[in-house]
């Protein structure tokens, strides 16, 4: 399993959407269902999904990111 910590902003400026509420995080690009995630720790465990597209060859993996909020 790897871990990469993302900033949320970052995300929102490449396109993705995030639903959290409850402890529980939801990602979309272009309304397209990413992955899900849960508070774990501090930080939000998610599972993704990786398309690479060298091969049109989908995949699943673990990653853990942490919620960023600005305020």
């Amino acid at each position: 399993m790897r871990k990469n910590l993302i900033s949320g902003t970052l995300m929102s400026k490449a396109g993705f959407a995030t639903n959290f509420e409850s402890d529980k995080l939801v990602l979309k690009k272009f309304g397209v269902f990413i992955g899900r995630g849960y508070v774990k720790n501090g930080l939000v465990k998610m599972c993704v999904t990786t398309v690479l597209r060298n091969n049109d060859v989908a995949s699943t993996s673990n990653v853990a990111i942490s919620n960023v909020v600005e305020s």
